[in-house]
């Protein structure tokens, strides 16, 4: 099968479309781009979609709406990997399962390092208070400009240092006249870092699923991930789910107006064609599924 998308604009297919799936890299993506481009009624699809953006938005907001239709959907097939028979699925594909456990894991170093940065902070001043006693000196210095000095001249990356001699230690070199007290101490990065570390929830936690080298952005707070990644196969009411709180999050981010919502038969007929559903997914399967986001998110 080929991975290229050769979309040609005509009267179901406008120019915006078929500049933005011409432009998809990944063979997982352009499958769900023919998909899109072969389905009956997508023309009134990309028509809804276009009249509800603004002109000052058009153009961002009409790849927002798109990006978020075959991101889903690429997320959203688990259990039958859209890739093409002789590639690896493990090669292309994070499944669910491998998603859970990689989160469960983060959350795990997440506090580890949260408690080390604490211990280190405590240890640093420990040691800091007894060489201010002025029973005996040492070597060891702790402090910030030349441990980023030395950092930057012992790494391998011959390109690194280069631009580390050239560009970085000139301003290390002005700031070090200052004054150790112009700029913080190692303590206090450990500080800030641990203040950054502070525990948070899983709902919080930023998501960003790779595939290959290509990221796609998941919810950030808005989307408990537990409801798309509670079972091993995402089902056509977690990709509804991933439609409704990504475009929330757009809204947010000011990247669609604030009053766009797809149609429920919109919604229904995209499900539908990117999943590849045999049964069909009607407009009251999305009210039933908007209803329950509603429950779930009400006070």
């Amino acid at each position: 099968m080929k991975k290229e998308v050769s979309c040609v604009a005509n009267k179901d297919l406008p120019e915006w479309v078929c500049i933005f799936f011409n432009r998809l890299l990944l063979p997982e993506k352009n499958i769900i781009a023919r998909r899109l481009i072969e389905y009956r009624s997508i023309g009134n699809i990309f028509c809804e979609i276009d009249n509800k953006i603004p002109p000052n938005k058009k153009n961002i907001g009409r790849e927002t709406v798109l990006a978020i239709i075959v991101d889903g959907a690429v997320l959203c097939n688990p259990s039958k990997p859209i890739i093409d028979s002789d590639e690896s699925p493990s090669s292309l594909f994070l499944s669910t399962k491998e998603i859970r456990k990689n989160k469960k894991h983060a959350l795990e170093l997440h506090q580890e390092i949260h408690k080390i940065a604490e211990e280190l902070e405590n240890k640093i001043n420990e040691f800091q208070a007894s060489l201010d006693k002025g029973y005996f000196e040492n070597n060891t210095n702790t402090d910030l400009l030349t441990l980023i000095e030395r950092a930057g001249r012992n790494t391998s990356d011959h390109n690194q240092a280069y631009k580390f001699e050239n560009y970085v230690l000139p301003l290390l070199e002005k700031i070090d006249h200052l004054g150790p007290g112009y700029y913080p101490s190692i303590q206090q990065v450990l500080c800030a870092l641990r203040l950054e570390l502070e525990p948070i929830s899983r709902s919080k936690i930023d998501m960003i699923v790779r595939f290959n080298d290509e990221p796609i952005a998941l919810s950030r707070g808005i989307y408990n991930w537990k409801k798309i990644l509670a079972s091993r196969e995402a089902s056509p009411s977690d990709y509804v789910r991933f439609l409704f709180y990504s475009i929330e999050e757009a809204k947010q981010s000011l990247l669609l107006p604030k009053d766009f919502n797809l149609s429920n038969h919109s919604i229904s007929e995209i499900t539908s064609c990117v999943l590849e559903l045999k049964d069909s997914f009607t407009e009251d399967n999305v009210r039933k599924i908007k209803k329950k986001i509603e429950t779930e998110n009400s006070p």
